[in-house]
């Protein structure tokens, strides 16, 4: 009888010790890490009336990215992943430079100015288990913090370089948007899977804390990744 109880008892205690690691199974799908590449650019335009005839032309720059991920609930169609990333991100300033009495470009510059960003991703993840490029999508809110920024140089072949308009100066340090995109997990590689996804950024909110500028981020990211 004796022994009955401490069967039993020792049974409990291990079923008690066993159901934390049962539960976090069940929770943790997987984690892994990615590096990829960014074309990032800036929305800026003057909010004033008086301004708004002032343009501001920019184009895109070319940035890397770097990210560490868990993907939770264990589930064979439905995910969520949760990331932290490192982007270098930011956007090319054009203008024209003119002669003094004459209206017509003599010639067209561009200046490089650099917004990098520690961003944390909440992704909602939807994949086809069957099929053999194990194709998903994924989308959810981001929130992003400015970790660093530079304004660049116009370089000009006609006049000395000059500096760019500061205006990552004014650029909010914390922001937030969303995240879409759709990737594969086709390769099998040693105990994890390879993936390779493609993501579109964009913001919700305006980033610069001046009433007369609004700016807002976008960015396209291809990302080749591994999974455990």
């Amino acid at each position: 009888m004796k022994a009955q109880t401490l069967s039993r008892r020792s049974l409990a205690a291990a079923v008690v010790l066993m159901l934390p690691f049962a539960a976090h199974a069940q929770l943790l799908k997987g984690f892994g890490a990615k590096l990829g590449a960014n074309s990032s650019n800036v929305s800026i335009a003057y909010t004033r009336a008086e301004l708004q005839n002032l343009k501001v032309e920019t184009g895109r720059k070319i940035g890397v990215n770097a990210a560490v991920f868990a993907e939770w609930l264990n589930t064979s169609v439905f995910s969520l992943v949760t990331q932290v990333e490192y982007a270098e991100q930011g956007f090319i300033q054009k203008s024209e430079i003119t002669g003094e009495n004459n209206p017509a470009p003599l010639e067209k510059v561009e200046a490089t100015s650099q917004l990098n960003y520690v961003s944390l991703p909440i992704l909602f993840k939807l994949r086809l288990p069957q099929s053999k490029l194990a194709p998903y999508v994924v989308f959810g809110p981001r929130f992003d913090w400015l970790v660093d920024h530079v304004d660049g140089n116009f370089e000009s072949d006609v006049i000395d370089d000059f500096p760019a308009a500061p205006f990552t100066d004014y650029f909010e340090t914390r922001s937030w948007g969303a995240t879409a995109g759709f990737g594969f997990s086709p390769l099998a590689l040693g105990g994890g899977s390879l993936l390779v996804e493609a993501r579109y950024n964009f913001d919700f909110k305006d980033n610069v804390a001046l009433a007369t500028l609004q700016a807002k981020n976008n960015a396209v990211e291809v990302w080749l990744g591994i999974t455990f």
